[in-house]
């Protein structure tokens, strides 16, 4: 999850959902949160899953300043 604040001269109403995800180039950001998540993970040579997710949010804050809050939630799974 990440919180991106709205833009302070644009109501919120249901009709107005449009120009926020325009003003805010939701579609982008989402695309670009995506990507660097999984390049990240992929990548990311870590000794844990939490140090990888910290790596993660760490990038998309910086990458993205739209972007004011990042969590991340991973099951807690454990194959043998």
């Amino acid at each position: 999850m990440y919180k991106i604040p709205l833009p302070p001269n644009t109501p919120v109403k249901i009709d107005s959902i449009g120009e926020i995800a325009k003003q805010l180039k939701f579609a982008e950001t989402a695309q670009k949160v995506r990507q660097t998540t999984l390049e990240v993970f992929a990548e990311d040579e870590s000794a844990s899953v939490q140090a990888t997710m910290y790596n993660t949010a760490q990038k998309v804050l910086k990458e993205c300043d739209v972007i004011k809050e990042v969590s991340y939630s991973y099951p807690n799974k454990h194959y043998m």
